[in-house]
């Protein structure tokens, strides 16, 4: 597993710096509600799962899959966001997927 990590709700992205920082936003009941699809910085589709801890408490934890990828949807979304925050079609078009994770990273969740 390869950060950033970005989840992803239909029209709402949120970009991580790490996987500690996403399962520390990522409240225990949407991941129950199967709110999310979660990837790695190379479009690796990652699992999120609920967990009690010592303490009794629920928790989000992320982990990665067997080398499940969807690269391009990952690229389709980060297009998509991008665009919203006002990128121009043009200036996306011809940027790989790992020149459009480094662009993303400028907004971050924190």
């Amino acid at each position: 597993m390869r950060p950033p990590i970005f989840v992803y709700e239909p029209n709402d992205l949120d970009v991580f710096e790490s996987v500690e920082a996403a399962e520390r936003y990522i409240e225990p009941i949407d991941v129950k509600n199967d709110e999310f699809t979660f990837f790695d910085s190379e479009g690796r589709v990652l699992n999120a799962s609920v967990v009690i801890d010592t303490k009794g408490i629920e928790r989000t934890v992320i982990d990665d899959t067997e080398d499940q990828f969807n690269k391009s949807e990952l690229k389709r979304i980060l297009v998509d966001f991008l665009m919203y925050l006002g990128y121009s079609e043009s200036e996306l078009s011809g940027l790989q997927l790992s020149q459009l994770v480094c662009e993303s990273l400028k907004y971050q969740t924190r």
